[in-house]
C-alpha cells in the first residue's frame, strides 16, 4: 500500500506537456503583440518629439525677438536683424524641414537669398508637413520686437501640421494666434 502512495506522489510533481504547451502559446501570443506594436510606438514617438520640437522652435523665435539677439557677423547694431520667425511649406517633396530665419529686410516674411537663415530643422524621418495655414502653401510666422508683435503669413491663427506618412496614427498641430499664444492639439480634438 505504501508503495502505491509514492508512485502517486511522483505523479504529481512536474508539469505535463499539455500544461508546457499552453504556458508557451500565451508567452508567444504576448510576444507578438508587443513586437506589433513595436513600430506604432515609434512612429507615434518621432511624431510626439517632432510636433514638441516646433513648438519649441517657435517659443525660440519669439524669445529671440524679445531678447533682440544679435547674431554675430550677421545681426548687429550697425546691419540689424527686424525680428525673427518660422518659415514652414507645405509642398510635396519639400516638407521635411522649417526654418528659423531673421529678417534683415523687414517685410516681416523669409524671402531665400535676403533674410538670414538662422537654423534649418529637418524633421525625423516618416514625419513630415501635412498643411500648413496659408493659400499659397508657405507660412511665416514672425515676431518683431520689442513686445513681440505677431505676424502670421495668410491670417491668424497659424497653424502648422505634422503627421507620419503612411500611418493611420492622427496629425498633431501647432497653432500660434495673433496674440504670440503657441497651443499643440492632436487633429480632431479641437
Amino acid at each position: 500500500m505504501e508503495r502505491n502512495f509514492t508512485m502517486v506522489r511522483l505523479r504529481q510533481k512536474g508539469f505535463t506537456l499539455i500544461e508546457l504547451m499552453v504556458v508557451i502559446s500565451i508567452a508567444v501570443f504576448l510576444s507578438g503583440l508587443v513586437f506589433a506594436n513595436y513600430k506604432d510606438s515609434q512612429k507615434r514617438y518621432s511624431l510626439a518629439q517632432a510636433i514638441q520640437r516646433l513648438a519649441f522652435d517657435i517659443r525660440r523665435a519669439q524669445n529671440m525677438a524679445i531678447s533682440g539677439v544679435e547674431i554675430a557677423g550677421v545681426c548687429s547694431k550697425d546691419d540689424p536683424c527686424y525680428g525673427y520667425g518660422i518659415y514652414a511649406e507645405s509642398k510635396q517633396g519639400n516638407n521635411l524641414s522649417y526654418k528659423i530665419f531673421a529678417d534683415k529686410d523687414n517685410d516681416q516674411i523669409f524671402k531665400e537669398g535676403f533674410d538670414l537663415v538662422v537654423e534649418v530643422i529637418n524633421l525625423p524621418s516618416a514625419v513630415s508637413i501635412e498643411f500648413v495655414s496659408s493659400t499659397n502653401g508657405k507660412l511665416h510666422i514672425f515676431f518683431k520686437p520689442p513686445d513681440p508683435t505677431t505676424y502670421i503669413s495668410g491670417g491668424s491663427p497659424g497653424e502648422i501640421t505634422l503627421w507620419v506618412t503612411g500611418s493611420l496614427l492622427p496629425a498633431k498641430k501647432v497653432v500660434v494666434s495673433s496674440s504670440g499664444l503657441i497651443e499643440v492639439k492632436v487633429v480632431g480634438e479641437e
